[in-house]
């Protein structure tokens, strides 16, 4: 029996003197405290061993207390939140890569680390722990998020040696549970133990030690232990459950083999010496893990390929199976043993593959139907040869920087592989953690840049292609070919025109090309890539090829629009049915309902002026047999005439950009008339304007067309101006021909003026066709115009409204022509006698 405390029986004892034990030097005195908080919102964990020989002083004793030496600390802050476990062990060095269960350490503090200024770090523990002469585990981890402990400088929260060099690191680097994983060290900390005599004990139940675990087998274990007790209470559950020796009954054994396990499970076996109903001693554990019952195949290996076929073979592991089961499919894909085949051999030979295509072969041993090793895999590829449809490839099993296998680009004036300056070439090619086929051009003028597929079979049913696609914009259209005899003549299948990539490296956004094949039923076909180079450079992208069984009903391809106008646009496409069915969406996501399409091309009719549609087109085969929607295309309409009143405060107009509508025309060319400047806005109100800038050049700036002739309009708005004798000048009039700036005709020049001020203009005489324009004229100093709250609206000639009240009369004008007008309740109206029209 052991001497042990009485610590939990609730029995008096003296207070006996307290003493202390050292370990290391007691002069590290660093940075370090027991956790590690120099990021205060993870948590983290360490685990420190004390030999028994350097204990031997605590044997039998009670520990009350630890200490840790710290260099200098501020004592402010929020502390760490923690807990302390001690254990006795029976191993004197780490050998696991994982801590260790604490499950059956005793914990003896949980709360915050006191606050201190000394060198020293004092844990008062909750519960003294009675050492009983092993190798000593102490461990010490965060609890909660936040905290830390604040030392004068540098980092915080870990033990350090007392070389000053090598650390026991007490953290679990940004995780937001309880670690898992904890670091240790030779390289122990300094610590002091402080203890109190034996002074008053009685005697416990010894404790258990040397759990092991023997004999493990797929079903069975033998566990074992030592103790000087008699009766013992044990349990076995799966890895990490709950765990009651409730109605448990004791046994007088310290051997027990359990054999109603299950196969690669892993335990946990918990045992503990039994005294009486009120006494039984610390539980002691240990985990382990059966054995697989059915053993996986060795040295799967790939024998032999053709273009259509792969042998392979296996060895048994010997260890009691009579059957495997394998399986095959395409590369990267998931076994399906529904479609596994059994047998008693080490060999098999899988038939009816696609040439050129990669593969992958699973193998398991088959012990029962409820009892399958796990399965061994390898891969292989099929040789050149012609492929049968259904085919697909997405270039994601070649090698980049080489010619796809089996393909064919030799016929291309420059053939080479993919890599840097290359010219007119088709290749693998991967990017953004994908691969594709990619026409590369660099910068080599009128090259023809070809691919072609292997041979591809084609079955009696009609099939169809699709590939997505994409290129930058100054590549020119690629085409798609096809060919019956052998790649000796090629017939155009489509020609795909830019999708403007960003580069040629970056995919940009890829499109969805559908091609019939119905019309080569039954042959042998090769399909052929063809791009012709140009100077500017450039990339085509080509991704998922793949060849099915054709919908009755084709997908229309190539959606195009045409001849735009404010109020429609023509749409055309490529499609085998002789019906067809339109969508229009104002986002691409929500569409309206379908309307039939009567003709191809099909006239867009009713739609809004300056608007953005997307729109699509479905094949109408009769009788409820519709195919897919088309690829979406979008376009905006034009302009047009726009309605009275017009007012423009600038405030939704793009970055750097005129608003909608309005036109830039420039005599030098120079774009230095702009809404939203990212120099400055100078709004009169809001926070945009319109700016024109700049010396030494002309710029001006068109309004939109309006459904009324200019000489009955007034322009009104606010402007500010450099105010300079060689500042640039600047006008409001109206210009004929947008072509020709030479057309531009003033109608009113405006003065500098250091704060905003607001003009009004009218344009009498104006000819029909005219637009309102506003024209900058640079002069030798750099000088900006900035207009804001502008304003067109059309005259009420002819609307008699009687005598205006004084109070209303917001301002009068008499004008060149000797004709009086006055502002009344915002619009403007002429006076004659006494009647305002």
């Amino acid at each position: 029996m052991i001497v042990m405390f009485a610590l939990s029986f609730g029995m008096s004892m003296a207070h006996a003197e307290e003493q202390t034990l050292r370990i290391g030097e007691n002069d590290s005195q660093t940075y370090y405290a027991p956790v590690y908080a120099t990021w205060a919102d993870s948590y983290y964990c360490s685990q420190i061993l004390y030999a028994a020989s350097e204990l031997k002083a605590l044997e039998g004793q009670q520990i009350t207390k630890l200490a840790f030496f710290l260099r200098a600390t501020t004592g402010s802050g929020d502390y760490e939140k923690v807990q302390i476990r001690l254990k006795e062990v029976d191993f004197t060095e780490f050998s696991e890569a994982v801590y260790q269960s604490i499950d059956d350490a005793e914990l003896v503090f949980e709360g915050t680390l006191p606050a201190s200024t000394a060198t020293t770090l004092e844990v008062e523990l909750d519960e003294p722990f009675v050492y009983e002469g092993g190798t000593l585990l102490v461990d010490v981890r965060k609890t909660e998020k936040g905290g830390s402990y604040a030392p004068t400088s540098g980092n915080k929260g870990r033990f350090q040696s007392t070389n000053g060099s090598t650390y026991t690191v007490l953290y679990n680097y940004g995780s937001s549970s309880l670690p898992t994983t904890c670091s240790r060290s030779a390289n122990r900390p300094d610590i002091q133990f402080t203890y109190e005599e034996a002074s008053a004990v009685v005697i416990s139940c010894a404790k258990v030690s040397s759990v092991a675990a023997s004999t493990v087998t797929a079903h069975e274990a033998t566990l074992s232990w030592e103790s000087e007790a008699e009766n013992f209470e044990f349990l076995c559950v799966r890895k990490g459950a709950e765990h009651s020796f409730e109605g448990v009954s004791a046994q007088a054994v310290k051997t027990v083999t359990i054999d109603t396990l299950a196969a690669n499970t892993e335990y946990d076996f918990y045992v503990r010496s039994y005294c009486s109903e009120d006494e039984q001693g610390k539980e002691a554990k240990v985990s382990f893990k059966t054995d697989l019952s059915c053993f996986a195949p060795t040295l799967l290996s790939v024998t032999a390929t053709s273009s259509n076929s792969a042998s392979f073979e296996w060895h048994g592991s010997g260890k009691g199976e009579t059957k495997y089961q394998y399986t095959y499919g395409a590369y990267g894909s998931e076994p399906d043993w529904s479609k596994g085949v059994l047998t008693e051999e080490t060999s098999a030979t899988v038939s009816e593959l696609n040439a050129a295509s990669m593969y992958q072969v699973w193998v398991r041993s088959y012990c029962g139907e409820d009892d399958q090793s796990e399965a061994v895999t390898e891969y292989f590829a099929t040789e050149c040869g012609s492929i049968t449809a259904p085919w697909s490839e997405n270039f994601d099993n070649m090698n980049a920087e080489t010619v796809p296998d089996c393909w064919d680009n030799s016929a291309s004036t420059s053939p080479t592989a993919t890599g840097s300056y290359d010219y007119y070439v088709w290749g693998v090619f991967e990017r953004q953690d994908a691969k594709v086929l990619r026409m590369y051009n660099f910068y080599t003028e009128q090259g023809t840049a070809l691919i072609n597929t292997p041979s591809i079979v084609l079955p009696e049913k009609a099939q169809e292609l699709t590939f997505d696609y994409s290129h930058r914009a100054d590549c020119g259209a690629f085409q798609l070919l096809i060919s019956t005899d052998n790649g000796v003549t090629f017939t155009e299948l489509g020609s795909y025109e830019p999708t403007a990539s960003t580069s040629t490296y970056d995919f940009g956004t890829f499109t969805t090309a559908n091609v019939s094949l119905a019309a080569y039923a039954g042959q042998t076909v090769t399909l052929r890539f063809l791009a012709t180079a140009t100077y500017s450079g450039g990339a085509i992208f080509v991704d998922n090829i793949d060849i099915h069984e054709a919908p009755s009903c084709f997908k229309p391809n190539g959606l195009q629009v045409s001849e735009i106008t404010a109020h429609g646009a023509q749409i055309a496409w490529t499609s085998e049915a002789a019906a067809w069915n339109y969508q229009l969406s104002a986002d691409g996501e929500t569409w309206g309902d379908a309307k039939a399409a009567t003709a191809n091309p099909f006239e867009l009719t009713g739609l809004n002026a300056n608007t953005l549609y997307y729109v699509r087109v479905q094949g109408n085969c009769g009788e409820e047999d519709l195919s897919e929607w088309s690829e979406a295309v979008s376009f905006r309409t034009e302009c047009g005439a726009l309605t009275l009143p017009y007012e423009e405060g600038f405030e939704g107009s793009e970055a750097n950009e005129l608003p909608a509508c309005w036109v830039r025309v420039s005599e030098d060319g120079f774009p230095a008339v702009y809404a939203n400047s990212y120099w400055d806005s100078r709004a009169n109100t809001g926070t945009q304007s319109l700016k024109f800038y700049g010396w030494g050049i002309s710029q001006m700036a068109v309004l939109p067309e309006m459904d009324k002739g200019l000489s009955e309009l007034t322009l009104s708005f606010y402007y500010t101006a450099t105010d300079d004798a060689e500042a640039p000048t600047a006008s409001v009039g109206y210009i004929t021909d947008l072509a020709d700036a030479s057309t531009f005709a003033s109608a009113k020049e405006l003065s500098a003026a250091e704060t905003y001020t607001q003009a009004e203009v009218t344009f009498e005489g104006a000819p029909v066709g005219a637009r309102i324009a506003i024209l900058y004229k640079g002069g030798d100093y750099f000088g900006s115009l900035y207009i804001d709250d502008l304003k067109v609206s059309a005259d009420e000639i002819g609307t008699g409204i009687g005598q205006v009240p004084s109070d209303q009369v917001q301002g009068t004008k008499v004008l060149e022509n000797g004709v009086m007008y006055l502002m009344y309740k915002g619009m403007k109206y002429n006076v004659q006698g006494s009647v305002v029209r």
